[in-house]
């Protein structure tokens, strides 16, 4: 069975570009800052992994290498029908997932210095029996693996 014909290029290519927009972008789409007023909130959550980001910066190289590759070929000519068409694609991909990477390391860095500032306000402020040497802890609720993403929200367990 062979496939040929401009109907099957055009169903590869919109797959292809489904695929590639499914894959990337994941610290501008998928990366979770902390929330605005963090700062009052006895609990919240946000993203504290860098693996989307790192994802990102991963997905951009190999575009760019991609790129360089197509662009600086003797034979692109003859293997592809727009060599050039081909390498502005992965560099722009390579630059929107380093845009994406950047953003999504700003979040993550926002996530666990929230965090911490939650746990060391906690902390300062506790009179709880756990703080005292009791036998109640803390409770931590709403932890949540992904691919590319670990959000954890922590809640203290009122007295």
């Amino acid at each position: 069975m062979c496939f040929k014909g401009r109907r099957h290029r055009l169903g590869v290519l919109s797959l292809i570009v489904t695929a590639c927009g499914a894959t990337s972008a994941c610290g501008l789409l998928i990366v979770q800052a902390p929330p605005t007023g963090h700062e009052q909130l006895a609990s919240f959550s946000c993203t504290q992994s860098n693996a989307g980001s790192v994802f990102d910066i991963v997905w951009g190289g190999l575009n760019v290498l991609g790129a360089v590759a197509v662009s600086s070929s003797d034979v692109a000519e003859d293997v592809f029908e727009h060599p050039d068409r081909i390498a502005g694609v992965g560099l722009a991909w390579g630059v929107l997932s380093g845009a994406s990477a950047a953003v999504g390391f700003n979040k993550t860095r926002r996530c666990r210095e929230a965090q911490s500032l939650l746990l060391a306000r906690v902390r300062a402020t506790s009179t709880a029996p756990w703080a005292e040497g009791g036998s109640t802890a803390p409770i931590i609720v709403g932890a949540k693996t992904g691919i590319a993403a670990r959000t954890a929200t922590v809640v203290v367990a009122p007295n």
